[in-house]
C-alpha cells in the first residue's frame, strides 16, 4: 500500500458495521443536526459498553459517518461498500489528511475495505472532526437534518434549533 496506509485484519467494528452500510431507509423520528453532535460523540466515549458505536446519517441520502468506541481509540469509520460510498473515497482520504489523520484499511470478512481513522478519546475533538468530514465531504449544512443510531448508549435528545435554523428546514 502506499505511504501512511495500513493494511489490517478485519475488525470487530468492520463486521458489525458491515449490515449498517447497506441501509437505504432512516426510520421517521426526531432529527438531529450539526448542533447534536457533541453530545452523542460524548455519550459515546463516556460509555463502558463493548462494542459500542453512532452512525450519522445524512436525511434523504444514503451517506452516513460511523464512529465506534470500544475503548481508546475512537474509530472514524468509512465502508468501502456501495459504488456510492466508493465514489467518496478520494474525498474521505483527502479531508482526513487535511486534518491530520492517518488512514488505516481495515478488509472486512468478504474482503471489502473499510477506511478507518484513530481519534483521540475526546469529545470535542472527535465532534470537531466528524463537522469537518460532514461539511467538506458530503456538504452537510448547520440546518441539514441528520439521523442518529446509537447502539451501547442512550442518545440525548435532540436541541431545540434556533428560529433561524427552523426557518431554513421548514
Amino acid at each position: 500500500m502506499g505511504s501512511g496506509r495500513r493494511v489490517r485484519a478485519p475488525s470487530l467494528l468492520a463486521t458489525a458495521m458491515l449490515a449498517m452500510a447497506c441501509m437505504v431507509a432512516i426510520p421517521a423520528q426526531a432529527q438531529q443536526s450539526m448542533q447534536d453532535i457533541h453530545d452523542a460523540v460524548e455519550g459515546l466515549i463516556r460509555t463502558e459498553a463493548d462494542n459500542a458505536y453512532l452512525i450519522i446519517e445524512i436525511v434523504g441520502t444514503e451517506d452516513f459517518v460511523q464512529l465506534g468506541a470500544h475503548g481508546e481509540p475512537v474509530i472514524l469509520d468509512f465502508p468501502q461498500i456501495t459504488p456510492r460510498q466508493r465514489k467518496f473515497r478520494q474525498q474521505i482520504e483527502s479531508v482526513c489528511s487535511d486534518l491530520g489523520l492517518e488512514l488505516q484499511i481495515v478488509l472486512g470478512s468478504n474482503g471489502a475495505e473499510f477506511l478507518d481513522y484513530e481519534l483521540e478519546h475526546n469529545p470535542t475533538e472527535v465532534a470537531a472532526i466528524v463537522e469537518a468530514v460532514l461539511r467538506r465531504v458530503y456538504g452537510v449544512e448547520a440546518s441539514t437534518p441528520l439521523h442518529f443510531e446509537a447502539n451501547g448508549f442512550e442518545l440525548a435528545p435532540p436541541r431545540p434549533r434556533d428560529k433561524l435554523q427552523t426557518r431554513a428546514t421548514r
